[in-house]
């Protein structure tokens, strides 16, 4: 659907607002407390979420969690056409270089890595970052999925860090098997492997996990 403008004004605020409060280790949030927080009519936040396919029109108190999910599939903030990699160097570079992810529609929009030498350049057009930097940018770009390229004995420490940043798909290429929560989706591969083919699963593997998450939560 194309949402009004009105309607995604009010969304993403509610949207910021309730992560915050989550952040802070609030669980759950009312239609009540959201009218006086935002001066949003409830009534109005309710008749929203209904539009949107959140609310049944009844409820009137709401898992924190779920809530966010529910809000950043409906604006649109779900997709792995865009990555993050972490891990910039001989590997990491040669996944920035490869051809085959622009064919098969997938940009690489950040490199991290914790080598000081390798912070702030560009390689093939992409800035290598602070890992720190990881949740943030998250957030902010609503990136899904990522690529892990590093040493071995970094791979989980990085699948960590993935998952605490927020991203739900880990394409892991290091020489290491790592385990992350059942709530994400990994693949693993070798660098001479079939990208493509690779990627077209774990799109449709997201897109499988999106709308379970979507109907789950009704």
């Amino acid at each position: 659907m194309v949402m009004p403008q009105d309607l995604l004004v009010r969304m993403n605020s509610l949207l910021s607002f309730i992560k915050l409060l989550k952040i802070k280790g609030r669980t759950d949030i009312s239609l009540r407390h959201i009218e006086e927080s935002l001066n949003m009519p409830a009534d109005l936040i309710a008749n929203d979420l209904l539009i949107l396919g959140i609310n049944d029109g009844v409820r009137q108190i709401f898992c924190i969690g779920t809530l966010i999910d529910r809000l950043e599939i409906a604006l649109g903030h779900f997709h792995i056409n865009e990555a993050f990699l972490v891990g910039a160097g001989r590997l990491g570079n040669m996944l920035m270089r490869y051809p085959g992810f622009v064919e098969c529609g997938l940009r690489i929009v950040a490199a991290f890595d914790v080598n000081p030498t390798l912070l702030g350049k560009e390689i093939n057009g992409i800035k290598v970052l602070n890992p720190t930097k990881i949740g943030e940018l998250t957030d902010r770009m609503h990136v899904s999925l990522g690529l892990v390229a590093t040493p071995a004995d970094q791979a989980q420490a990085t699948a960590n860090l993935l998952v605490d940043a927020g991203i739900r798909v880990i394409w892991n290429f290091s020489l290491r098997e790592i385990s992350v929560p059942s709530d994400i989706i990994l693949e693993s591969s070798l660098i001479q492997s079939d990208l493509k083919e690779t990627y077209t699963r774990l799109i449709n593997r997201f897109r499988t996990m999106l709308k379970s998450t979507s109907e789950n939560n009704r």
